[in-house]
């Protein structure tokens, strides 16, 4: 599995999975000093409210997971499954939809899916 190339570093994606996932605004601070606001996607959709309350836990094991090809633990598979595979992809999708994944949407939507069906083989 690859790593993805983003804008920035692997310590800003995981502030930034983290800040998505829990729905807050994170401010990043670049090696040179420059100030990034990374705001999640404004979301008034109830149903990914819930879904980031489900896996919030785990929610920077399971980016990880997507994104640097970490293990992801059989806890965080278990909620993972448990959230739900319509959860799963369509927090992936509002986290590609940023500007910091562009160009990458095809490798990350491959990767959730492998991570997916790997916690999905994990037994209980």
């Amino acid at each position: 599995m690859a790593r993805f190339k983003t804008q920035s570093s692997s310590l800003v994606g995981a502030v930034f999975a983290l800040g998505i996932l829990a729905g807050a605004a994170v401010v990043l601070v670049s090696p040179g000093g420059l100030a990034i606001t990374v705001a999640p996607p404004p979301t008034n959709n109830k149903f990914l409210r819930d879904c980031q309350i489900k896996i919030a836990t785990c929610g920077l094991e399971v980016f990880n997971g997507i994104f640097k090809s970490a293990p992801v633990s059989a806890n965080c598979c278990h909620r993972l499954v448990y959230m739900g595979k319509t959860c799963h992809d369509e927090l992936v999708k509002s986290l590609i939809s940023q500007p910091l994944f562009k160009g990458n949407q095809a490798q990350i939507l491959a990767s959730a899916q492998r991570t997916w069906d790997y916690c999905f083989s994990v037994p209980y």
